[in-house]
């Protein structure tokens, strides 16, 4: 599955005040709702995700699932740095139709609880029924990079 991610600017202030640690901090993903519309200006704790921006919490094994692997490495030769992890795997427990993901921080304190990190956008609907996995492969480049 191609995916593209774009990171919430709320995540790039709170990188540069130093309240996010990749090497610690626990990172989980969560899936969007068809219709569901980023805004990086105004959306930045998983709480700003209400209505129909609100992640899918229904039909699923885990709502929000914990990211394995958490690796944050230096590219010299592309000049940043880039977050990845193992895959994200989400298992459905009934019918979930998902058009991407969203990788928030569950380590940072309020008053800024649950950062969002990076909005993947899968370029598609992904529909699944009872039983079937969504598995979310991380790019080469990262989840995210700064």
């Amino acid at each position: 599955m191609a995916v593209t991610s774009t990171i919430f600017n709320r995540f790039r202030y709170l990188v540069g005040n130093k309240k996010v640690d990749f090497a610690a901090d626990t990172f989980k993903a969560v899936l969007v709702p068809v219709g569901f519309v980023q805004a990086i200006d105004t959306q930045g704790l998983l709480a700003d995700l209400t209505a129909g921006n609100a992640p899918i919490a229904a039909n699923l094994t885990t709502a929000a699932v914990t990211l394995a692997t958490q690796t944050f490495t230096e590219d010299d030769a592309s000049d940043r740095s880039k977050f990845s992890s193992a895959t994200i795997e989400f298992v459905a427990t009934g019918a979930v139709s998902a058009i991407g993901a969203i990788i928030y921080d569950d380590t940072v304190v309020a008053p800024d609880a649950d950062a969002l990190a990076t909005y993947i956008a899968f370029g598609e609907t992904k529909t699944l029924a009872t039983g079937e996995k969504l598995q979310i492969t991380c790019p080469a480049t990262g989840w995210l990079t700064i």
